[in-house]
């Protein structure tokens, strides 16, 4: 759990970022539907601040991580293990 952090975690992909990095960028794996980028009201309605840990993975490839928390191929990114509302 991140209580005092400010990152903040996609409800949809797990991504962690910055609550100002998803108003600046959006989300790099839902940001086609989510339109989080420039809206911070859709910040808050789309991330949580709340999650349980962070697991990131730099060679996806070769990673045990990835197919044991992940069914989808992804690349090098920072997801978080839980999220809640």
């Amino acid at each position: 759990m991140a209580p005092s952090s400010k990152l903040r975690a996609c409800m949809i992909c797990s991504f962690v970022q910055s609550a100002a990095q998803f108003r600046k960028i959006g989300c790099p794996n839902c940001e086609e539907f989510l339109e989080m980028k420039g809206s911070p009201d859709r910040v808050v309605e789309c991330t949580s601040g709340t999650f349980d840990g962070t697991v990131a993975m730099m060679n996806p490839k070769e990673s045990w991580v990835v197919c044991n928390l992940s069914p989808v191929s992804i690349s090098s990114r920072n997801d978080s293990l839980s999220t809640r509302a």
